[in-house]
């Protein structure tokens, strides 16, 4: 069977087009399609042009083409198509400039179609595909400059660059979703640009250079299943990440002594802060890395690490993929020569090499040195035998920093099917892979990571977070910059995700600070980082307080992110959910920036604005929306301003939840029986369920992963019945309505009394009215099944 070039020119310009349920091939060209209920990817020879059919998100015929594919300087000379069927077509093609090229074309699912061309040498890839009407892009990883990149280049390229950060990225990913109704993955990491209709308005071009192209064109019913069909393929978390990475995090760029890291763990329990991690950032060696503890800066690090642990934290400490040949000195004990452990990583072949095989040396902000070959087995293997130097001071993840596309200059890897322009971005997934696989199995599984490089499928190994930002309120590289960018990341298939409060470099204030640690409260990661080496103390007593109630908020809403760190691990989708993934087709969410949701029932508006004290917000449709502290409704579908003074976060619950959260009093969420001294409180097999109803119901339920409880409330007019299933020695359950007639647990009549302080505080089943915030509280135990009626 002979494939002129027009037939090639179908399969290879990787045009697909989307299809309604049910293509017959009847109605195709002959010159090919494969097809399932849902989507089909045909061919037509006459015009040379490849067609994705979908259903679109509306439910109507949509179609994606592509215009073109090859440089015009290379033709199809010479085909052999060995294999065709409804869900599979290949063939061999020889190209008009001497070399070969295979062809795949294959339904995946029925949802999801795929195209992978090989040849037997680089060339460069030119993909031209049209746009439609007010079509809008969402994804392509960690981007800082906006949430719909239509109008914009991207380049896929990870590079450190904190002072450019609106046109470049630390996690960029070669996805992304148009609204309407598709997915596009290239599945290749090399260094690729998209021009999203920058150059021209009517069409995205794609470009790199390669030996093989292969793509995935996802359709679906909603973005959401888009986006969770690109997880299926690209990789999903491998597992929930421990509780305790949940509770606020006490990092700085420097802890110059022992003295500045015992500060930041005494010092955050005696003025009630919460939290369960304590980040160890550079410096803390005497070389980098030969993981050995600068004791000149550290005197005793075992006691600083058992310090930690018996306050209720446990340790990340900071680390990069390099081996030094030369240290830049930034404390009192680094090493200036090479570190020692260098030349015996060099004779076991742990570097990546030049084409010369004499190791790469590369200058980075800590001198210079050689990364790790993570593709030889035996070099993972000696860089883990340095890693376990640590493993006696109980470090429980470690800070990844760098690893970049920027310093993988190296041409030589030990395998030999590793193609040095894909490392760019493919070393960052290495690292992630190779740093989270050895931490969860030296920890049993409650360990992680925090990296700040990745790729497409990064998002495997949880968590990251968002580099270095600047300290302001601008959109180039401040706060409004690092709100878009955790939904775009979100939007990009990464659920765990965290950022620097209150900005990496330049000179925090106090109002900034609270307005970025605003924002981290509801982020999965809540984290306090500065060059300054700030901490919440250091802003005034009034900001302190505001950081401790959003702190204690954050910490008290473990249960809600624990469900959706479950979600994430099942379906792939993100905790931060921006407002198009949830509402693709209303016009209004596809163009808000600013706020976001954490979940789907708390809508997030951080204040981003310097100076305000109020801000629009934005009440996506078909449900109203209470505030989270005041119970005031808000119809969906409306914008309205809303005050936003200090204190305030503008946070938003949707009607019709049942609310899970821990008491207001925990400070960690590490195992009880870790904790020594201190006075650390832990959730203690406590929970509260806040009901923030619909209009004429009290009617909600709520299925907890924490504790694998299940709750509910079935409201007739008469009598609510709460009823499920758990192993909770404290329920609190808060109800907005006047005091009841009665509550009964089975035949038992729970008392009613005066102060919901003295009955929280106490072990007592029974009720109570708070007049401050209007709300009847029932406090019981919950051992199995139960069933309470709470009677009008």
């Amino acid at each position: 069977m002979k494939l002129h070039r027009s037939l090639f020119m179908c399969f290879a310009a990787a045009l697909i087009s989307a299809s309604f349920a049910g293509v017959s091939p009847e109605a195709a060209s002959p010159a090919g399609i494969i097809y399932s209920k849902n989507v089909s990817l045909s061919c037509a020879a006459d015009s040379g042009m490849l067609t994705f059919e979908f259903p679109g998100l509306s439910g109507k015929k949509e179609t994606l083409v592509a215009k073109s594919f090859f440089p015009n300087t290379i033709k199809v000379v010479k085909s052999d198509i060995s294999k065709s069927s409804v869900g599979e077509v290949s063939g061999v093609l020889e190209l008009s400039n001497g070399g070969k090229a295979s062809l795949r074309m294959w339904m995946v699912n029925s949802w999801t179609a795929a195209i992978e061309i090989k040849t037997s040498a680089p060339i460069e890839w030119n993909a031209d595909f049209g746009i439609v009407g007010a079509e809008r892009f969402f994804g392509f990883g960690e981007r800082f400059n906006a949430l719909d990149q239509r109008g914009k280049k991207v380049k896929v390229f990870n590079s450190d660059e904190p002072k450019k950060s609106e046109g470049s990225c630390y996690k960029c990913v070669s996805y992304f979703m148009s609204s309407r109704g598709y997915g596009f993955f290239l599945d290749n990491p090399s260094v690729a640009t998209f021009n999203m209709g920058k150059a021209d308005p009517g069409s995205f071009k794609l470009n790199y250079t390669d030996t093989e192209f292969k793509v995935y064109f996802i359709g679906g019913k909603s973005l959401k299943g888009i986006l969770s069909a690109y997880t299926g393929i690209s990789g999903r978390p491998l597992s929930a990440p421990p509780r305790w990475a949940f509770a606020p995090w006490k990092s700085r760029d420097v802890h110059k002594n022992q003295d500045d890291f015992e500060e930041d763990i005494v010092r955050s329990r005696q003025l009630d802060l919460p939290g369960s991690v304590i980040v160890l950032d550079s410096p803390w060696e005497t070389s980098y890395h030969n993981f050995e503890f600068n004791r000149l800066q550290f005197k005793s690090p075992e006691k600083m690490f058992k310090l930690a642990r018996d306050y209720g934290y446990r340790t990340v400490v900071w680390l990069t993929p390099f081996v030094n040949t030369e240290n830049n000195i930034d404390m009192v004990g680094i090493n200036k020569g090479a570190s020692p452990n260098y030349e015996e990583g060099k004779r076991a072949g742990a570097y990546i090499m030049n084409a010369d095989g004499t190791p790469a040396v590369v200058e980075w902000w800590k001198g210079k040195g050689s990364l790790i070959d993570f593709t030889n087995p035996e070099a993972v293997k000696w860089w883990y035998s340095q890693l376990d130097k640590l493993l006696s001071y109980g470090v429980s993840g470690f800070k990844c920093d760098d690893g970049e596309g920027q310093y993988v200059t190296g041409l030589k890897y030990h395998d030999p099917e590793v193609r040095p322009e894909r490392m760019k971005n493919y070393f960052s997934y290495l690292y992630d892979k190779y740093m989270y696989e050895y931490i969860t199995d030296r920890t049993a599984g409650d360990g992680i990571i925090f990296a700040r490089s990745g790729m497409a499928g990064s998002q495997k190994f949880p968590f990251s977070w968002a580099g270095d930002n600047i300290a302001d309120f601008t959109a180039k590289n401040g706060i409004k910059s690092v709100v878009v960018a955790g939904q775009t990341i979100a939007m990009s298939g990464f659920p765990f995700w965290g950022h620097d409060i209150a900005g990496y470099q330049g000179n925090q204030t106090p109002e900034l600070f609270v307005r970025w640690a605003q924002f981290g409260a509801l982020s999965p990661i809540m984290q306090i980082h500065m060059q300054t080496n700030l901490g919440a103390w250091s802003f005034g007593d009034e900001a302190l307080a505001i950081y401790r109630k959003y702190a204690k908020l954050h910490t008290s809403l473990f249960p809600y992110f624990y469900n959706y760190a479950h979600d994430a691990v099942k379906t792939g989708l993100p905790i931060i959910r921006p407002l198009p993934l949830l509402y693709p087709n209303d016009s209004e969410s596809a163009v808000q920036r600013y706020e976001f949701l954490t979940g789907e029932e708390l809508l997030v508006a951080p204040v981003v604005d310097k100076g305000a004290i109020d801000r629009e917000v934005y009440f996506p449709p078909n449900n109203d929306w209470i505030d989270f502290e005041t119970g005031v409704r808000y119809k969906g579908g409306s914008i309205q301003k809303v005050a936003a003074p200090l204190e305030k976060l503008p946070l938003f619950v949707k009607e019709g939840t049942l609310l899970p959260m821990l008491p207001e009093d925990v400070d960690t969420l590490v195992d009880p029986s870790e904790i020594k001294t201190g006075g650390a409180v832990t959730p203690n097999n406590r929970l509260r369920l806040l009901l923030f109803p619909k209009k004429n119901s009290l009617s909600a339920s709520a299925s907890l992963k924490y504790e694998n409880a299940h709750y509910k409330l079935s409201d007739n007019g008469k009598t609510i019945r709460f009823t499920g299933k758990g192993n909770t020695s404290r329920v609190e359950l808060v109800i907005p309505a006047p005091p009841f007639k009665a509550v009964r647990k089975g035949n038992v009549k729970l008392s009613f009394e005066k102060s919901c302080a003295s009955l929280r505080n106490s072990d007592k089943e029974g009720t109570c009215y708070n007049s401050d915030s209007r709300t009847f509280n029932v406090f019981t135990a919950v051992k199995g099944d139960f069933d309470l009626s709470i009677i009008r």
